[in-house]
């Protein structure tokens, strides 16, 4: 797993979820990381939404073939990036001694 860099982020920002973050991280990356890691957890979360109430099916998706209900990939997209969410604020406070704040 490579590590996270601002242009991964900036590249794609589910990044922080393939890339891990680096042992000594400075604040502009981590602070980028939690813009990117709320986007992609209210994005997926809004699909989810979407998902449910029958207005949005993901590209590929298909119930005869047995594929798990409309809504899941999305909830467990939601779910990976509110994990890594809370790793990126635990960092932020544990190096700088203060929470997170935008």
């Amino acid at each position: 797993m490579s590590m996270l860099t601002i242009e991964a982020i900036r590249e794609n920002p589910w990044n922080i979820i393939a890339q891990r973050l680096p042992e000594q991280v400075d604040a502009l990356l981590l602070e980028l990381a939690c813009l990117a890691a709320i986007y992609c957890r209210n994005s997926e979360y809004r699909l989810m939404l979407a998902a449910r109430a029958g207005d949005y099916t993901p590209q590929g998706w298909l119930a005869e073939n047995g594929d798990p209900d409309v809504h899941e990939e999305n909830e467990t997209r939601a779910c990976d990036a509110d994990n890594k969410l809370t790793e990126i604020c635990s960092r932020y406070e544990k190096q700088f001694g203060k929470p997170l704040q935008l």
